[in-house]
């Protein structure tokens, strides 16, 4: 049968905050030997294009599903794509401006920030390589829909605020910081790839590696989940398989543990 193998980025194939940022060539082999016997690779990530590395954006994949499942492209092509536009884009503009709430809106081409030279804001850009040279200063408002958020909460009154502002979305604490993923509650991993599968075929068996909790949807849409040693808690519970962290070769490991590429390459 043919597969499909869903690979999240951050946690899973590279993991900026301990200094691995860069996949492995080995790892890079297994991933075109996958696509040499016929199957596919994609990335599934809570990252936009915008905010993916060249490192990341050179791999040999046949797609991406981004935002969080808000988007997803297989071969450039786009297969599914939710966003925020309009008269709502520009409310929501409005309200994290009047808040004082710094973020990062995502679009696939730009990354619109608020706080552009904001020093912890450019900390948290340099840590998870957030390339610059897709960065716009929010304040130029010519996007023409957001796919997802990336925001800054100071305070409990601050959040409360902002959810019940932002009712189609839902807040994901990142792992570490006071950042929040703020994606849209109609969108998910799992629709991500429900679309990419309707793309390639259901005859398709499908495969998912991932570490934190927004990859919990992919694990309940694939027939094999692969948790990393160093994903959370729940996911580990929730996850057919755990393979080793992501600076001990997991995602190599399993791929060789499961058949899906040769032993050798290890």
């Amino acid at each position: 049968m043919k597969k499909i193998v869903f690979l999240d980025i951050d946690g899973t194939l590279v993991e900026y905050r301990i200094g691995k940022d860069k996949v492995s060539d080995a790892t890079i082999k297994a991933i075109e030997e996958i696509r040499q016997k016929g199957g596919k690779v994609v990335l599934c990530s809570g990252r936009a294009l915008s905010i993916m590395d060249d490192h990341i954006r050179n791999l040999p994949v046949d797609g991406y599903v981004t935002s969080n499942g808000a988007y997803a492209e297989i071969d450039g092509e786009i297969v599914h794509n939710v966003s925020l536009t309009g008269e709502r884009l520009t409310e929501v503009l409005d309200f994290l401006d009047a808040n004082q709430i710094m973020y990062v809106a995502e679009t696939q081409r730009y990354a619109y920030y608020s706080h552009l030279g904001n020093k912890e804001l450019m900390e948290y850009v340099a840590m998870a390589k957030m390339p610059q040279k897709y960065a716009k200063d929010a304040r130029v408002r010519d996007y023409q829909g957001i796919n997802m958020f990336i925001m800054f909460i100071d305070t409990k009154e601050q959040e409360q605020k902002a959810r019940e502002f932002l009712r189609e979305f839902t807040f994901i604490r990142q792992t570490g910081y006071r950042a929040y993923d703020v994606l849209f509650t109609s969108s998910s991993k799992a629709e991500g790839a429900l679309a990419v599968r309707r793309h390639f075929g259901e005859d398709h068996e499908t495969y998912a590696f991932g570490d934190g909790m927004n990859d919990r949807t992919l694990f309940s849409v694939v027939d094999v989940s692969i948790a990393m040693g160093n994903a959370c808690d729940i996911l580990k519970e929730e996850a057919d398989h755990i393979t080793e962290d992501v600076d001990k070769e997991g995602v190599l490991k399993a791929l060789v543990s499961l058949g899906l590429v040769s032993s050798s390459l290890g």
